[in-house]
């Protein structure tokens, strides 16, 4: 079912928007992480929670052309005490990787082999995609392949970052407002009762406004980022960048 927002929701997500391309991307934590050989961030937990379907061939691309830069910041930034997961998602989740201890060799390969087809059309499982990473969840009764199992360390910096195109729409390919939105923003309250930082970049395209409404709200309702990305996906790999240099922080 798709639904349109009224044009006072359009503008008041323009207004967003636009300040988003105002902020500039670089930040304080970025210069100390380019000057020092020491951890910025400390212990780090990092999930890749990545839409890999067909509309996101650019914003992939992208991302494998950073990825080495991304991956030794990370290093940097934890003071080489870091663990990485990797779920992909179109309607169904897809977990690739669970943590494990200084991991980017064996991940890295993995984001660089994600291939972007299929989805079905719009929208895609990110809120569920989310849950499962936030909360631990095990495969049984859910379109997921394997558990995704162990949670975030005690103690350690916890980010998850959520790349994407479209709205949530859990497992049944639609959204439906005051549903969707509300079971996204319930897992955002979960992830902040938890620790988790969850930033969202977001790759323009159909439905900008409510797309970024919920990604927007994953930022601010746990302290992490809000990227927007240029429409064929050049900026994913910085926009990830920026989030590790910021320590996840918004």
């Amino acid at each position: 079912m798709k639904r349109y927002r009224s044009l006072a929701a359009w503008a008041t997500a323009g207004i967003g928007l636009l300040l988003v391309f105002l902020v500039p991307t670089g930040t304080p934590a970025r210069s100390a992480l380019a000057q020092t050989n020491g951890p910025v961030c400390g212990p780090m937990d990092v999930a890749f929670i990545i839409d890999d379907t067909g509309s996101m061939g650019g914003a992939l691309s992208n991302v494998n052309s950073e990825l080495a830069s991304i991956l030794g910041d990370i290093a940097t930034a934890s003071g080489n005490d870091y663990r990485l997961a990797l779920v992909s998602f179109k309607d169904n989740i897809t977990v690739r990787d669970n943590f494990a201890a200084n991991n980017a060799a064996v991940v890295g390969p993995h984001i660089t082999a994600l291939f972007p087809f299929g989805g079905s059309g719009e929208p895609e499982a990110s809120d569920e995609a989310l849950n499962t990473v936030v909360n631990t969840l095990p495969s049984a009764g859910r379109p997921q392949n394997i558990d995704f199992t162990p949670a975030y360390r005690a103690g350690a910096l916890k980010l998850a970052i959520v790349v994407t195109d479209a709205r949530p729409g859990g497992f049944d390919d639609t959204f439906t407002a005051g549903a969707d939105d509300v079971h996204a923003h319930t897992v955002a309250t979960q992830a902040a009762a938890l620790g988790i930082k969850v930033s969202g970049i977001h790759v323009p395209g159909g439905f900008m406004a409510t797309t970024a409404a919920v990604l927007m709200d994953y930022a601010s309702t746990t302290g992490g980022l809000y990227r927007l990305t240029a429409p064929d996906g050049t900026g994913a790999g910085q926009a990830i960048k920026d989030i590790i240099a910021a320590c996840g922080s918004g």
